[in-house]
C-alpha cells in the first residue's frame, strides 16, 4: 500500500512539475531561436552567454566583463531565467546579489532591462532605481 501511494504522489508531483513550470516546445524553440548565443555590449565591454538544455525549465544566463574568451580566472556571473512568451526573466536572488530583470529581443538586439539594484518592498520605484542594457548579437 505504501508503495502505491508513494508512486501515486511521485506521478502527481511530475505532472504539476510539466503543467506548473514547463513550457510548449514550440515556445522553448521559439525563445532558443531568439535569444541563445552570445551577446556583447561594447561600450561596457559586457558579454551575456544565453543558453538553453532541453532538459531544465529554465535558461542558463552567463554574464561577464572584458574579454570574449573565458579562461579561469574570470569572474562569471550565472544566473538563472525563465521563459515568458516573449520574454526570458530573472528572478530576484539575494544570495547572487542579483535584482529582477528581464531580456527581450528589439530590433535585433539583446535588451536587459533591471533594477540597478535588490530593492525592498518599501523602497518606492522610480526611473533611476531601473537601468536598461544593450547588447549586439555576437554568435548565435
Amino acid at each position: 500500500m505504501r508503495k502505491i501511494l508513494f508512486l501515486t504522489s511521485l506521478f502527481c508531483s511530475f505532472i504539476v512539475h510539466l503543467t506548473a513550470f514547463g513550457q510548449s516546445t514550440e515556445e522553448f524553440n521559439r525563445s532558443k531561436s531568439l535569444f541563445e548565443g552570445i551577446w556583447v555590449n561594447k561600450t561596457e565591454h559586457r558579454y551575456i552567454q544565453l543558453s538553453f538544455d532541453d532538459s531544465v525549465d529554465f535558461v542558463n544566463v552567463n554574464d561577464w566583463l572584458n574579454h570574449l574568451k573565458i579562461n579561469k580566472k574570470t569572474p562569471i556571473d550565472l544566473y538563472k531565467a525563465i521563459i515568458q512568451g516573449d520574454s526570458l526573466v530573472v528572478p530576484e536572488d539575494k544570495a547572487c546579489e542579483c535584482p529582477t530583470g528581464v531580456f527581450k529581443i528589439e530590433n535585433n538586439q539583446l535588451v536587459y532591462t533591471s533594477y540597478k539594484k535588490i530593492v525592498s518592498q518599501d523602497e518606492p520605484l522610480t526611473k533611476e532605481s531601473i537601468q536598461t542594457v544593450l547588447f549586439d548579437c555576437l554568435k548565435k
